[in-house]
Formats: C-alpha cells, sequence, structure tokens
C-alpha cells in the first residue's frame, strides 16, 4: 500500500504531500531522523544549503540507497539556493554546492531560499555584515527574476 499522497506539478512531476524538514538538524539526531522518516515511508526531504548539512544528509541517503532501504529514483529531493549565490554568476555555483554535498545525480526542485540578493565574499559566508557596521547584511542590486533566469538555462 502507498503511504504517501502525491500533488501533480504541470510539467507531470509528481511530489510528495509530506515532507522531511531538516532545518536545524545535525549529526547523529540527524541521521537517525532521516533513517526512521525512509522506514516509515517519508520520500520527500527538504533542506537548503544555509542549513549546512546537506552533506550529512548525502552520506545518510547514500547508505540507505546502497543498503536497499530505498531507491534514488523513490525519492524527492528539495534544496534551496541561498542568497550569497543569488547573483547570476552564482547561481550554478550555488547549485553545484548542494549537489556535490548531497551525493545525488540530480536534485527534485531547487528554490531560492529567500529573493534578497546578500553579498557574496566566499562560500561559507552565509551572513555577510552589513559594510558599514551597522545592523543587518551586505546586500546586491540583484532581482529575483535575474536569479531565476539564470536558474533556467
Amino acid at each position: 500500500m502507498e503511504k504517501n499522497t502525491y500533488i501533480t506539478l504541470s510539467n507531470g512531476q509528481k511530489i510528495p504531500s509530506l515532507a522531511l524538514g531538516t532545518w536545524q538538524a545535525t549529526g547523529e539526531k540527524l541521521r537517525t531522523a532521516l533513517r526512521t522518516a525512509i522506514k516509515c515511508g517519508y520520500r520527500h526531504i527538504d533542506t537548503a544549503y544555509m542549513y549546512q548539512n546537506e552533506t550529512e544528509i548525502g552520506q545518510t541517503l547514500k547508505e540507505l540507497i546502497n543498503e536497499g532501504a530505498v531507491k534514488r529514483e523513490e525519492l524527492f529531493i528539495t534544496t534551496k539556493l541561498w542568497s550569497t549565490f543569488n547573483q547570476p554568476g552564482k547561481v550554478e555555483d550555488g547549485f553545484m554546492l548542494s549537489l556535490k554535498a548531497l551525493q545525488l545525480d540530480y536534485i527534485d526542485l531547487y528554490l531560492m531560499h529567500t529573493p534578497t540578493a546578500f553579498k557574496y565574499i566566499d562560500d561559507k559566508t552565509l551572513m555577510p555584515p552589513a559594510e558599514d557596521g551597522g545592523p543587518g547584511f551586505a546586500l546586491e542590486d540583484v532581482h529575483y527574476i535575474d536569479t531565476w533566469k539564470a536558474s533556467v538555462h
């Protein structure tokens, strides 16, 4: 018996309506939660570069696939482009970092985490401080449509 319900997208792709969210999950608690979720029938995993746990998720998914607990084609993996990669020339870099960390051949759904572009300093600086030393973050003048256009080439 199928444990999941699905929503059919306009392109015919089916997305499980219930996902395991992984924000703030790390270490053995993350691995246990992911293993338990897959065992219970979850097939949609939601993560993001910003969560800094994609490597652990990728390792655990690889183990589960190798053990025969789940097949890659049964999974629906969602991740998100972080704001420091919203500049059109950085979108592919952000995508590739997530793809490599997740140890997958493809990602099912790639979202823009926020429409606001933060200044890119390096791959690890997620919240660049405001240049004037005040509150907030260093921003770039990038329209989210330009970020989106760079992601659909």
